[in-house]
């Protein structure tokens, strides 16, 4: 009789650790996908990538005719799959030269916009994300889609943040490219693991471009990593409560 109860506390004790390795082993494999883009806008050009966990993921042409082009590094059709971000690119880059005005005139000489785009999704869902904008090398100053607000990096970018601000168009589409284009775009390259390589890294890298532009953090940003880990340990504690349950019983 004590065989038997040892036996069927074996089986729950053992069902329970696998139940627990399962939920540990999905945690740590479900990484998040880190996107992170770089372009240069100049007058009649945006040369740029994007590049998703490191991995280059789309190349831009230099010359911007009718829109950016993107290809695709290796083999894989990301340039018809992502048709939409490549147009909705092309808009946005449109606007903000129109925004800046006469900056990017041929006749004002070789200024430039540095696009800088971080962010991340989870299976293509737009978790927290932020662009920056350098216009001549000068501070940067910060967009963030999720919550649509605007920083500067120092005092003298305020007046630059002011006007971009009053510009709901800009946020607009900044919102629903990272939200809504790039998402989709992820989506779809998610089912070729040889085009999206899964992360393990789920902080963002504010390290693009050279010039090493730190993107200051947001309350969202934090909150959303709080929850995440709330609910990880929720269901860490319950699979331990479930072992020493069965562990317990007769």
């Amino acid at each position: 009789m004590a065989k038997r109860v040892t036996t069927k506390s074996n089986l729950s004790l053992n069902l329970g650790l696998f139940v627990l390795l399962n939920f540990l082993g999905t945690a740590i494999l479900e990484g998040t996908d880190s996107l992170s883009c770089t372009f240069t806008v100049k007058y009649r050009s945006s040369p740029g990538q994007c590049s998703v966990n490191g991995k280059t993921l789309l190349l831009f042409d230099d010359e911007r005719q009718n829109s950016p082009v993107g290809k695709p590094e290796k083999k894989g059709n990301a340039t018809k799959v992502c048709n939409d971000l490549n147009q909705s690119l092309k808009d946005i880059f449109q606007k903000m030269t129109n925004l800046v005005s006469g900056l990017f005139d041929q006749s004002k000489g070789n200024h430039t916009l540095q696009v800088t785009v971080q962010s991340q999704y989870n299976q293509g869902i737009f978790m927290d994300g932020c662009w920056v904008f350098t216009i001549d090398r000068q501070y940067p100053f910060y967009f963030y889609p999720k919550n649509l607000t605007w920083r500067e990096s120092h005092p003298d970018a305020s007046g630059t943040v002011s006007q971009w601000g009053n510009n709901r168009e800009i946020a607009q589409s900044l919102r629903t490219c990272s939200m809504g284009d790039f998402s989709q775009c992820l989506r779809k390259l998610l089912t070729d693991s040889r085009e999206v390589p899964r992360s393990t890294i789920t902080t963002l890298d504010p390290t693009q471009p050279s010039s090493a532009i730190q993107i200051p953090p947001t309350v969202d940003s934090a909150s959303s990593v709080f929850t995440t880990c709330s609910q990880n340990i929720f269901v860490l504690i319950l699979c331990l409560a479930i072992l020493i349950i069965n562990a317990l019983m007769p």
